[in-house]
């Protein structure tokens, strides 16, 4: 009997999701989210806050990967500035009289380095500075919209920080359909679940008919290798800001110009190009220090031969020693 009600008070505590019809929306002026000149822009941008779990999950994660990103390249730029990888490697003489500070630390790398190392140094060093920058730019520029949505959720679709973690996305559309019913989010027609699905991903369709069709040709013709799509994350950028992000006008219709004009097509394609070709030693660089230095737990998470042997051991005396007993 105590087990039932310590059962039945355990599932008291846990609230069920309000209906639409239950958000108290008093406050909010019934017309400001109403008529949403660029839906396709805003239905992105609640399918992003539902993806990255939240307000507070955004901000957190993106702090986070800005103090990583600042310590790749601060870590990157003392080991290639300060570090004297020939007189490391050589090691000591006299192992007790060993120094390693002292023999292998440069106290002075602008006149110790050569000019044309020194100068691909500080360019490396200015480039990623620089998009460290933008990249705090780009949060305090985003941190209106995201207030904006994480209200719209909190208020119109009745959904706290908490809820919103752990609900289906089905659900969060099944309330944006609900939603229009009491504001105007599209005016042009009744909104449903296939319009906002379609509606985030009107690029995304675009690039996978294109991957279907084989538009971009993007298989490596290496010998021996069978033929596989090699599309990076690099490479869907520029994919994005050559073709995609010029292809919609401000309604999302792709534009008249953009289909008759090849010559800015090709002229985009060849200034990417250029700039990938020019960037490449330096994103080699960056992007495996980086990978390194995020994933490098998980690649020694796993337990060494001695160890699992060792472990396997203590199970089995355990193991004996419980069955004895």
């Amino acid at each position: 009997m105590d087990r039932e009600v310590s059962r039945d008070s355990t599932i008291g505590e846990y609230q069920q999701i309000p209906s639409l019809h239950e958000i108290d929306t008093e406050g909010v002026g019934p017309s400001e989210w109403d008529h949403i000149q660029n839906l396709d822009s805003f239905l992105t941008r609640v399918y992003k806050y539902y993806e990255e779990k939240g307000l507070y999950c955004i901000l957190t994660s993106r702090i986070l990967n800005l103090l990583t990103l600042g310590f790749t390249i601060s870590f990157s730029g003392f080991l290639l500035l300060y570090v004297d990888w020939q007189a490391a490697r050589s090691g000591c003489e006299v192992e007790d009289d060993c120094d390693f500070i002292n023999l292998a630390i440069y106290t002075d790398p602008a006149n110790q380095l050569t000019a044309k190392y020194l100068t691909m140094v500080i360019t490396y060093l200015i480039i990623f500075s620089l998009y460290w920058v933008w990249n705090i730019v780009h949060l305090i520029a985003d941190l209106p919209g995201l207030i904006e949505i994480h209200r719209f959720c909190c208020v119109k679709l009745g959904l706290s920080h908490r809820e919103i973690q752990t609900m289906e996305w089905s659900e969060l559309v099944s309330r944006l359909v609900m939603a229009q019913s009491t504001m105007r989010l599209c005016v042009v027609k009744e909104l449903t679940a296939l319009d906002v699905v379609s509606r985030i991903m009107r690029k995304e369709n675009y690039l996978i008919g294109m991957l279907n069709k084989d538009v971009l040709c993007l298989q490596v013709p290496i010998p021996w290798i069978s033929k596989r799509v090699m599309l990076t994350k690099t490479l869907e950028w520029n994919i994005y800001w050559c073709i995609l992000d010029c292809m919609f006008d401000d309604n999302f219709l792709i534009q008249r110009s953009f289909l008759e004009d090849e010559a800015a097509l090709r002229k985009r394609l060849a200034l990417m190009s250029i700039f990938n070709l020019l960037l490449s030693p330096f994103l080699v660089l960056f992007l495996s220090m980086y990978f390194f230095l995020r994933r490098y737990t998980t690649i020694r998470a796993q337990y060494a031969p001695e160890a699992g042997l060792l472990l396997r051991n203590g199970l089995y005396e355990n193991s004996t020693s419980s069955l004895t007993s």
